[in-house]
């Protein structure tokens, strides 16, 4: 009897302790439940910051994209009219040089491919009608002469630009 009165004994302490441990781990948990809601609050909270955020950069870009298509539209509305002054102005130029803007533009680029290195400097770009175009490059003439005298029906080339076709 006394064996079972100490396992009686041992099992009541065992039970107690059970118990308290049990006692602890429910606490423990429910703050871990508790930790877990706030952690849960904080993130629904920052991701409602950073929707907001977002929603605002969408309008940013927006509100972007809506000035960089009117700059654009201002930007070629000025390509526009300055092009039409300079063609203006290179015609009364003219007039008053007494060149013609096609002479201008020759003796310009002329110029400007000497100093570039892209021409001979003792060359000159030249005018020339060429099947009812007119051609303006050293040596391009006889180019196009000798392409033209070579080409026939049986001519093995089948591509010849428009330029070289006199289409």
């Amino acid at each position: 009897m006394e064996r079972l009165d100490a396992l009686a004994q041992r099992q009541s302490e065992l039970r107690e302790d059970f118990n308290a441990q049990m006692s602890e781990f429910r606490q423990e948990m429910a703050r871990l439940r508790q930790d877990m809601a706030k952690g849960f609050e904080r993130h629904e909270a920052e991701l409602a910051r950073l929707r907001e955020d977002f929603s605002r950069m969408v309008e940013v870009v927006g509100g972007l994209q809506r000035q960089h298509r009117a700059l654009e539209r201002r930007l070629d509305s000025s390509i526009a009219g300055l092009t039409s002054a300079m063609a203006k102005g290179f015609a009364e130029l003219g007039k008053f040089a007494g060149i013609s803007f096609e002479e201008f533009v020759r003796v310009f680029l002329s110029e400007w491919l000497r100093s570039s290195g892209y021409m001979p400097r003792n060359a000159e770009r030249a005018r020339a009608d060429l099947w009812g175009e007119v051609g303006r490059s050293p040596g391009l003439g006889d180019q196009i002469r000798t392409a033209r005298r070579r080409r026939s029906p049986s001519d093995r080339f089948r591509f010849i630009p428009p330029a070289l076709s006199g289409a």
